[in-house]
């Protein structure tokens, strides 16, 4: 009677497996979208197109990672 559930459990972490080695998990490039004129990113240097590789010598990956250093480092400047 089990061995139903667990050959479907097992097919499961197979498929799950195949696909995230194949295709990876999804993520957007931490690319400059917009730069306001007389705003923090214009002031330094930043260009529309521009993708952020680094903060504070953070490698960065992703977007979410981008996102994640940026709200530390406000938190810590408003304290």
């Amino acid at each position: 009677m089990a061995a139903g559930p667990i050959a479907n459990f097992i097919l499961a972490i197979v498929i799950f497996t195949g696909l995230f080695t194949f295709f990876g998990k999804p993520s957007t490039t931490a690319r400059v979208d917009k730069v306001e004129a007389g705003g923090a990113a214009a002031a330094a240097g930043f260009q529309m197109g521009d993708v952020v590789t680094a903060i504070d010598g953070t490698k960065i990956g992703s977007f979410s990672t981008c996102s994640a250093i940026v709200v530390a480092h406000a938190v810590q400047l408003i304290n």
